[in-house]
């Protein structure tokens, strides 16, 4: 029931039980590894989470009926099962893992993806999808990278990063259009996700740059991961699309 969209209230309705119950169930998925903590957090709506959130950061309330009493003091209504979802799930080191994995799955499919993609157009030997899909800028860099890597990989495409990777699907655009979800095939508003998806990536990586990751940056990365159909098991939150095509799986 979570999976398909609904909302805590809706799933304690439709089993006939209370929210606390509904969320122990949860817990339990996630312990055995079923889901994931930040998975529900975000089911919240952000108008509603981002409120519960600076009443749990300065530490006026931490009780879901205190909090809810607090919104409605300042004129900010919340459904109680969702400040009780906010208060049960919100944890940052949780949320900071699900983006390393997220962002590590972008990555590495799209990596995969759209090396398959070039194998189908020009073949599968160096003189096909290496030679013709790949410019020879990037080729020089990558074989550079492998060269100064003391433990060389099997082959300098694995020493892509994410912008060659935008840079491939660009020059090879008309081929690689078909196969994207299709939610993903506006050219500007995925180059833009993916130089989004690259700053975020670097400030993940190195946290001694003192960039802050906020809330909205977890939330699109998730998203972005679902936008781009590497995981197809949950809706999308606000602004990204539903449907998700199978394309490229």
């Amino acid at each position: 029931m979570f999976r398909d969209g609904r909302s805590l209230g809706e799933i304690s309705v439709a089993r006939h039980t209370s929210v606390h119950v509904t969320i122990g169930s949860l817990l339990r998925l996630i312990g055995q590894g079923k889901l994931r903590r930040s998975d529900v957090f975000y089911s919240v709506p952000r108008e509603w989470r981002e409120p519960v959130i600076t009443i749990i950061d300065v530490g006026v309330a931490a009780d879901p009926q205190r909090i809810r009493t607090e919104l409605e003091q300042n004129g900010c209504a919340v459904p109680l099962a969702d400040v009780q979802i906010v208060c049960a799930f919100y944890d940052k080191d949780s949320a900071f893992g699900d983006m390393y994995e997220d962002i590590r799955s972008i990555e590495c499919e799209l990596h995969w993806l759209v090396r398959r993609i070039l194998e189908e157009r020009f073949g599968e030997a160096e003189s096909g999808w290496w030679r013709q899909g790949v410019p020879e800028p990037i080729r020089v860099e990558l074989q550079r990278r492998r060269e100064e890597d003391p433990e060389p990989l099997a082959e300098p495409y694995f020493y892509t990063d994410l912008m060659h990777l935008w840079k491939l699907i660009e020059k090879n655009w008309a081929v690689m259009v078909e196969r994207l979800p299709r939610s993903a095939r506006d050219k500007p508003r995925l180059k833009a996700d993916l130089l989004q998806l690259n700053r975020i990536r670097n400030q993940v990586m190195h946290p001694v740059r003192g960039e802050q990751i906020r809330e909205q940056h977890f939330e699109f990365v998730r998203d972005l991961r679902i936008k781009l159909g590497f995981r197809l098991d949950l809706p999308t939150t606000e602004g990204m699309p539903n449907q998700i095509s199978q394309a490229g799986r």
